[in-house]
């Protein structure tokens, strides 16, 4: 079976953007043609992301990668965890086990946010006057990479550049962070995760006149939200695989085919994804929550094939990825190599 034949069966898919059709550095080949197929073919097309940021930051950050992608020609539309948590924010819903009402925060990360803009939320003088901290993208700015000894610098790579011309860093290693968490647990502050995401792919360049780069795996707040939880903390995650973020894609779904939330099972879903820790378990988390059947589609093209293949498993075996699967108890429903409709199906 090819790709094409499968998809020809659902009429809704959530696609996942980071490593299913953008590989850190730009469009995975073929993937913004199969996705102006599919919506020619009337299929409903909304690209889920755990990107923190709004969509409409993000299509501004992108905004000379996306040149070539357009709603109404390769989606439908378009949701981020940040533009969920933006919703969950301004509705003032946001609530921990320790701290009902929150009101105040500090960030952890990058410093450059702008979730809280235009909420009730106030960002405190100190973690010691914040009610919880949000964990933004895992970066540090060159004096913070200073700080560090030599054996932490070498983990680090440019990731991109503050507006007044300085490196931003980003790391492959939970190393650097550790740590700062070990300080904050003992504050006993929650801990909101906007991107359940434990790594990305993301394009390094080491100058502002390199042209060359190379997609390298760094850390992402699923990593922090994960190690902070581990000493103790309190977490919450939005975002894949945490069924928030499929109801807010859902009712958009509902939207674009006239139908009532109850009434999305006359449609056939599918997530493709290219993690098993987010992508499919976050089909059957939303399956399961939201009472809507979601199909889960891993695509190879990813983290989760990157992982089968450095745990030696033969990516053209379908015995193989599906043992390498039920070992860690998040079974997809089809497996494909890309997301191209002339590549083939494991299975």
């Amino acid at each position: 079976m090819t790709v094409s034949e499968l998809f020809s069966g659902y009429d809704l898919f959530l696609v996942d953007m980071f490593g299913v059709i953008w590989d850190g550095v730009s469009w995975i080949d073929g993937t913004m043609e199969a996705l102006a197929t599919l919506v020619k073919m009337k299929k409903s097309v909304i690209i889920l992301s755990n990107a923190s940021m709004a969509t409409a930051q993000m299509l501004k950050k992108y905004a000379p990668a996306f040149t070539g992608i357009r709603q109404g020609v390769q989606f439908s539309d378009f949701v981020t965890s940040g533009e969920v948590l933006g919703h969950i924010l301004r509705s003032g819903a946001l609530s921990f086990s320790s701290v009902k009402s929150p009101k105040t925060y500090a960030l952890f990360g990058n410093q450059n946010c702008s979730s809280f803009q235009n909420t009730e939320y106030v960002r405190a003088n100190s973690i010691d006057e914040a009610d919880f901290i949000y964990a933004s993208i895992p970066q540090l700015y060159s004096e913070q990479k200073a700080l560090l000894s030599k054996e932490l610098q070498d983990f680090l790579i440019v990731s991109n550049m503050r507006p007044e011309d300085e490196l931003v860093w980003d790391s492959t290693s939970i190393e650097p962070f550790l740590g700062p968490l070990e300080e904050l647990a003992l504050k006993k502050k929650p801990m909101l995760v906007a991107n359940p995401d434990k790594f990305a792919f993301i394009g390094a360049t080491h100058s502002h006149d390199s042209k060359e780069y190379t997609p390298k795996l760094v850390v992402r707040q699923g990593s922090i939200g994960e190690a902070y939880a581990q000493l103790g903390g309190e977490v919450k995650f939005i975002g894949k695989p945490y069924a928030e973020v499929y109801r807010y894609a859902l009712n958009i779904a509902a939207q674009l085919h006239g139908l009532q939330f109850e009434q999305l099972n006359r449609l056939r879903i599918a997530m493709i994804g290219d993690t098993l820790e987010t992508d499919v378990l976050g089909a059957r988390n939303a399956t399961a929550e939201l009472g809507i059947e979601i199909d889960a589609i891993l695509a190879q093209s990813g983290i989760s094939g990157r992982d089968m293949s450095s745990a030696g498993v033969d990516l053209a075996n379908k015995q193989a990825i599906w043992e390498y699967c039920s070992s860690r108890a998040i079974t997809p429903d089809h497996v494909i190599d890309k997301l191209l409709l002339d590549a083939n199906v494991l299975f």
